[in-house]
């Protein structure tokens, strides 16, 4: 089980300047442990906002759209969304696959650039994904994941 003092343990009691990159395959919790961490552990009082390619696909009614073919756009809007966090200064939390370290090191160059700490956590549970991913496409995820050193594994 998660706590707060768990997550304030791995991340720090400091959530200034603090970027936080979760990952993991779908399913694994991702959204969860974000949600978690902004909720519960008061980041939310610090103006703590996540930032997840997913929220790209929800349309004005709450409903998830996914499109593939809007994939690259989903994850450049993300970017822009991470980008005008750090520029204003505030803390924020990025949750996507980010299967490799390439998926990933645009966010770790824009926290080096902006002077922000980073933490990066990999959720590894197996929920049911709640976005019917193909069995195919999250063996793919799975089968490709690089490890990044010091990344804390969460379940």
């Amino acid at each position: 089980m998660i706590t707060k003092e768990n997550i304030t343990n791995l991340i720090g009691k400091d959530p200034d300047k603090l970027l936080i990159v979760v990952r993991g395959h779908s399913g694994s919790g991702k959204s969860t442990l974000a949600n978690y961490i902004v909720d519960e552990c008061e980041f939310k009082e610090v103006g703590y906002t996540i930032c997840e390619a997913d929220h790209y696909h929800y349309d004005d009614y709450g409903n998830y759209c996914f499109d593939v073919s809007k994939l690259q756009e989903a994850h450049a809007w993300c970017r822009g969304e991470v980008t005008h966090n750090l520029i204003n200064g505030y803390s924020c939390i990025v949750s996507n696959t980010s299967t490799t370290i390439k998926e990933f090191q645009k966010y770790l160059d824009l926290a080096k650039l902006y002077d922000y700490r980073v933490v990066v956590l990999r959720a590894t549970g197996n929920f049911k994904d709640i976005h019917n991913v193909p069995a195919e496409v999250l063996q793919r995820q799975k089968s490709r994941f690089e490890d990044y050193e010091g990344e804390i594994y969460v379940r």
